[in-house]
């Protein structure tokens, strides 16, 4: 499981029950890097550990959780990966198609590891983490929700939201911080710089955190309001400063009801979150073949249900991978599978096309089962059969002329085609016959 970050990824393995099974490794981030190093150093970590099940990626936005596509640009990181799939970028290096893969914003990894472990799912919950920007997440009924719910934003997203002229982000960060240091000392001081000045005593820099919790009261309390949430959380660098800008927030959330709590165990967290994640797809039965496996069932049965005909063209790669949010090379060994079923043929300069001809049912003339599968190259067989002695309903017993109440004889067959089942067929014969 990867915390991934402009600075740095922090990372650890998990066993099935999702325990941390070696300490969380902390590198330097390659944000700044080309796509070769990004998707290096990822899949150099995964091929040290043995029998990789998956991979959970909690990421910063702008980013396509649903197909693991980056679409940070112009921010300063990651630029060299933007538009790219994450995870057919790193299986081709690791040489395996059969990975599966989790993708989460990396604050609502974080609530959801924190909610599962502090054994709260039920709360509805804020969460804010402080550092370069203000990532925030909503939590309610078990799960991170967006604005279906009352007073949330987009995807949980508060960064955006207009804020004193500005965005919220502009003043609830280490941007803001280093704004009020201007206004109490003439210079700009990051965090660090004046958590320790507080720590021994100065004044301004005490009063300087206090005012930072005013602001970060103004930007919450809307929210909070709306959502009404039961616990606000709160983590990030920042969190070592709590006890000198937390008394304001803590007095207004004192009126309503509302904890607080602070962390900074964020990444210990993240990597819960994405765990769960992981673990509630393989729940719903998709994880348990490999993806491409999947994929070449749901084109399978497009196929035989006739949505594809005989001499269709079938959608490409980059449809495919548009459609079903998976990567190249999974779908790239869905349809080889495809071609070695002989249900498709790839044509150059057409592309892939259906060949598989649908049995067609003719009225022109009157055919045998086995005669009809002779002609589409196919091997006819029975698979179940059964006979007995019944009395048919009336329209039957009138063709076939006898009485209405009479017994017949009754049989029923399962015909195949090529050990396929297509046909279910009963034949009423009269006693007499």
């Amino acid at each position: 499981m990867f915390d991934v970050g402009g600075t740095g990824i922090k990372y650890g393995t998990l066993n099935k029950k999702g325990v941390l099974i070696s300490p969380i490794s902390d590198l330097p981030s390659p944000s700044r890097k080309g796509k070769e190093e990004v998707f290096s150093l990822f899949s150099q970590i995964i091929e040290k550990e043995e029998n990789v099940k998956g991979i959970g990626m909690a990421w910063p936005g702008p980013f396509d959780y649903e197909k693991g596509v980056s679409l940070m640009d112009g921010l300063g990181k990651y630029q060299s990966i933007y538009g790219l799939d994450v995870a057919e970028n790193i299986n081709k290096r690791l040489k395996r198609d059969d990975m599966k893969y989790v993708f989460l914003h990396d604050v609502a990894a974080f609530l959801t590891g924190y909610a599962r472990e502090s054994n709260i799912e039920n709360e509805r919950i804020i969460a804010l983490l402080i550092g370069t920007g203000a990532g925030s997440s909503f939590f309610a009924e078990g799960k991170c929700v967006g604005k279906e719910y009352k007073g949330v934003p987009e995807n949980g997203w508060i960064y955006n939201i207009h804020f004193r002229g500005e965005t919220i982000e502009d003043w609830v960060s280490s941007k803001g911080i280093k704004r009020l240091s201007e206004k109490y000392f003439n210079t700009s001081i990051d965090g660090k710089t004046l958590f320790d000045m507080a720590e021994s005593g100065d004044e301004r820099a005490i009063a300087l955190w206090l005012e930072f919790g005013d602001v970060i009261k103004e930007a919450m309390i809307p929210f909070i309001l709306q959502f009404k949430p039961d616990r606000v959380v709160f983590g990030g660098k920042i969190s070592q400063a709590w006890k000198y800008f937390s008394p304001r927030m803590k007095e207004e959330l004192e009126k309503s009801g509302t904890k607080l709590s602070v962390t900074e165990e964020t990444s210990r967290y993240v990597l819960s979150g994405l765990f769960k994640r992981f673990g509630e797809i393989l729940k719903k039965g998709q994880g348990n073949l490999p993806l491409y496996h999947q994929l070449e069932v749901i084109l399978k049965e497009r196929i035989n249900n006739g949505e594809f005909k005989n001499g269709d063209i079938f959608p490409c790669e980059r449809e495919l991978i548009d459609e079903y949010g998976v990567s190249r090379i999974t779908v790239r060994q869905a349809l080889s599978n495809l071609r070695s079923s002989g249900l498709v043929e790839a044509h150059p300069g057409i592309g892939t096309v259906v060949v598989k001809d649908k049995i067609d049912e003719k009225l022109s003339s009157v055919k045998s089962f086995s005669e009809e599968m002779k002609e589409h190259g196919m091997i006819m067989t029975t698979k179940e059969s059964k006979c007995s002695l019944s009395v048919p309903p009336s329209e039957i017993s009138d063709e076939l002329g006898i009485e209405r109440g009479e017994k017949c004889f009754v049989l029923e067959r399962v015909r195949c085609a090529d050990s396929l089942p297509v046909v279910y067929s009963i034949t009423y014969i009269s006693k007499e016959w």
